[in-house]
């Protein structure tokens, strides 16, 4: 029976976002530019966690004489 709960409380939820009601809200201008700018510092921070990754990792397959 809890098994069938989640299901139809699932079920809910995605007819709920499926017929959103008409709201009216206000989004003031200077919401694009933080949401553009949150979008471009979590790609930042991926390629900037990635890079860092490979480089540990090249480090230590590279050969003591390369190192000096």
């Amino acid at each position: 029976m809890e098994n069938f709960n989640i299901k139809s409380t699932l079920l809910t939820l995605i007819l709920i976002g499926l017929f959103p009601l008409n709201l009216f809200a206000y989004i003031d201008p200077g919401s694009g530019g933080a949401l553009i700018t949150a979008i471009l510092g979590f790609f930042a921070a991926i390629i900037y966690s990635f890079k860092k990754f490979f480089y540990n990792i090249r480090s230590k397959f590279q050969s003591k004489k390369n190192k000096n």
